[in-house]
């Protein structure tokens, strides 16, 4: 091979690549990594930070990982901060250990381009140890590099202090400030390019006033000082956002255009999934002919709604040798015989404390606090027990009670094709590293604890949880949440009222409007069949559920969903024009903020099945490919698109006159394809793995072909444009 071929062939390879979206010599990358600081002396680990509680949920909203650093211990150095774009601090106190040297540490961070977004408490005035105060000329050095100057003036008195400047939709977000402005920081904007939202003053006994903005946003970050960023009722210690979160970490972080890979919809309709922990599997109902609740749950759940449900047993309450019988095995794989049925694993004996369950003593209680109340949890069940009595001697361990439990149910109970490395976590929901070391040395999946609850007795965003938490140091492992909270809890621990899981609905409409957060999760437990108001409130959620516009899949689909958030790696290769790769089960990139009359140009993006608006929000829907580029355009699309489709699709082409893709229809096959043109009718025909085609007419309207398809399976589709 020699001339100009040869020139060609030797050049092949990166044009490819870039067509595909793998990262060229000057793509930038999205950085989606952000450092939280947090002091263990009040906090003691990275759960039980307000950051992570409250604020870390916002982070992932707009696309962004969270690593815990504790101050207490050194903090990271430059190399470690390359991979962060800002620093987020939420300290209870002005004052912390090396108060100094944080100053310094956090000088060195703007002066390295980090951004660095501070609620409440700078933190650095003064050392805890040592009462060493930090010079003020280092506070405002600190300070200065934001474009903000501290006058050192501070202090309480709500009738000191009066609002000179407020923007409610920053400020005054889910609790107004009047008559609660209560705390004053002589902090002030001194660059014109800042944003300040909330501006008080304070008036001196001896004439004039000191001002201090109290909400500021900057090109380095931003501020929200103490009493301004949530409320606390004192009596229920029940909390409520102040600050707008979502609004300051859009300015604080100039986030424009948003471009966040998006855990809540897919092919641009909102995820379902649902999960059944194994609780109750043998319980007797309290109504009816008194039948077992999995019987009950098999009969008027999982044969009523043919929607994915994925379905766990603690395999101690079905082994024969144990709690179960053979009766128990029957069902157990008559249950998981059915198609839209995923098995999992809910343990061996179901423990009720994870942390240190491979160390001597693992088995004590711990004490568990949760948004939701605190208590003390022992490790000891009926179960437990049981299992000792016939199996003497037996120490929960990490290996038993999740290997062990996954291998019986895919050797004695799921189908040969149905094969489960699922696992739903038991009991306080809290597995420490070397838990989660199991999970991952045997390749399996886990789900569960935390959850949001958003309705009248928790009626804020300060209780929708984060996707997941950090567990061990920063960069280790994790442990992935559930997306809602369980009847277990509506119920108040199963003590009543039994219909109280209805109100999860409510959690499901504020989590969705105004802002796109969290998918529909139908969470819950066999037991919820032992009662007939338990039973009727679930099959009230599942119709509601069901009447929206949702795109189903299994829980193990939705962790790998989750899984492909963090992995997701974002290259700007230009303006508007975005490569993205390593997305896994993330199948979505959510655009917010674009400039007007902008959508992807369909003939220069590459692994890109289609898009959809929703208000100003844009949701492009990524194919199987391992690499995607998605270039945006003001041209209009000039070849057929996908709008939106309840089912996974693959093996997409749209050449000439010819759509042709694969579907896995989960429950009810809903697709909307934009098809530029003429707009004259279309002929579709629909090939099931097994049986007849179907065939039929459409009449696009507006430029979109509406189709939709029942039997729950995988087909092939084909659309014949005239």
């Amino acid at each position: 091979m020699s001339g100009g071929l040869g020139r060609f062939a030797a050049v092949l390879p990166a044009l490819l690549a870039t067509a595909l979206g793998a990262p060229s010599a000057t793509a930038e990358p999205l950085n989606r990594k952000i450092c939280a600081l947090y002091n263990s002396e009040f906090e003691a680990t990275p759960r039980e930070t307000r950051i992570h509680r409250h604020f870390e949920m916002v982070l992932n909203h707009y696309g962004f990982d969270v690593d815990y650093y504790d101050i207490a211990a050194p903090l990271p150095d430059s190399k470690t901060m390359a991979a962060c774009g800002a620093v987020v601090t939420w300290f209870n106190t002005p004052d912390n250990p090396s108060a100094r040297a944080l100053c310094r540490w956090l000088t060195d961070r703007l002066d390295e381009g980090k951004k660095l977004m501070v609620l409440e408490n700078l933190g650095v005035y003064e050392d805890r140890k040592t009462g060493r105060k930090t010079a003020e000329s280092d506070i405002n050095g600190l300070l200065g590099r934001m474009g903000l100057v501290h006058s050192f003036e501070s202090g309480y008195g709500a009738h000191e202090i009066e609002i000179e400047i407020v923007d409610t939709a920053m400020a005054a977000f889910e609790r107004s400030l009047v008559h609660e402005v209560g705390h004053f920081e002589g902090i002030r904007s001194t660059d014109p390019a800042n944003k300040t939202f909330l501006r008080v003053s304070r008036r001196n006994p001896f004439g004039g006033a000191a001002v201090s903005d109290a909400i500021v946003t900057t090109p380095r970050g931003g501020m929200a000082g103490e009493g301004y960023v949530y409320y606390e009722d004192e009596e229920t210690g029940k909390r409520l956002w102040r600050l707008n979160p979502f609004l300051f970490v859009r300015e604080a972080l100039r986030l424009d255009p948003v471009v966040a890979p998006d855990i809540a919809v897919r092919n641009g309709k909102r995820i379902f999934y649902s999960h059944i922990d194994g609780d109750g599997f043998n319980n007797l109902a309290l109504h009816g002919k008194h039948d077992p609740c999995s019987k009950i749950i098999l009969g008027e759940i999982l044969d009523s709604y043919l929607v994915p449900i994925s379905v766990s047993v603690i395999t101690a309450e079905i082994m024969p040798e144990y709690l179960g019988s053979p009766e128990n095995v029957e069902l157990a794989r008559k249950i998981f015989r059915r198609r839209h049925v995923e098995p999992a694993s809910h343990t061996f004996t179901h423990p009720l404390v994870w942390a240190g369950l491979d160390r001597a003593g693992g088995e004590a209680g711990r004490k568990v606090i949760t948004e939701y109340g605190e208590k003390y949890v022992r490790q000891s069940s009926y179960i437990l027990r049981h299992v000792r009595r016939i199996k003497g001697g037996y120490a929960m361990n990490n290996e038993d009670e999740i290997k062990a439990s996954v291998d019986y149910i895919n050797a004695h109970l799921a189908p040969p094709e149905k094969k489960t490395r699922t696992l739903f976590w038991s009991g306080d929901c809290l597995p420490d590293d070397a838990t989660l070391g199991v999970i991952q040395k045997h390749g399996l999946l886990s789900i569960n604890g935390a959850g949001a609850r958003f309705d009248a007795f928790y009626p804020s965003y300060m209780y929708v949880s984060p996707i997941r938490r950090q567990v061990g140091p920063a960069g280790t492992r994790h442990q992935y949440y559930a997306s809602n909270l369980n009847e277990n809890v509506y119920t108040n621990l199963w003590t009543g009222p039994f219909h109280g899981f209805q109100l999860v609905l409510t959690t499901f409409a504020r989590t969705w409007e105004p802002i796109r957060l969290r998918p529909i999760n139908v969470y819950y437990h066999f037991y919820s069949a032992e009662r007939i108001g338990a039973l009727n409130a679930l099959k009230k959620i599942y119709d509601g559920a069901l009447a929206q516009d949702i795109y189903p899949m299994f829980t193990s689909e939705y962790i790998l969903t989750m899984h492909g958030f963090f992995s997701t790696r974002i290259d700007r290769q230009g303006p508007l024009d975005y490569s993205i790769r390593d997305n896994g089960g993330c199948r979505t990139i959510r655009f917010e903020r674009l400039p007007p009359g902008q959508a992807p140009d369909l003939a220069r993006s590459a692994g890109l099945l289609g898009y959809k608006r929703d208000g100003d929000l844009l949701y492009a829907h990524l194919d199987e490919s391992p690499e995607h580029r998605i270039v945006f355009g003001t041209g209009g699309a000039h070849r057929p698109y996908l709008v939106e489709s309840s089912a996974e699709i693959s093996r997409w082409s749209a050449d000439g006159r010819k759509i042709r893709f694969d579907a896995d229809i989960k429950g009810r096959g809903r697709f909307r394809i934009a098809v530029p043109g003429d707009g004259g009718a279309c002929r579709v025909s629909i090939t099931p793995g097994q049986g007849r085609s179907r065939e039929f007419a459409v009449q696009p309207k507006n430029g979109v072909l509406a189709f939709e398809h029942d039997p729950y399976g995988r087909v092939t589709v084909e659309i014949f444009r005239p």
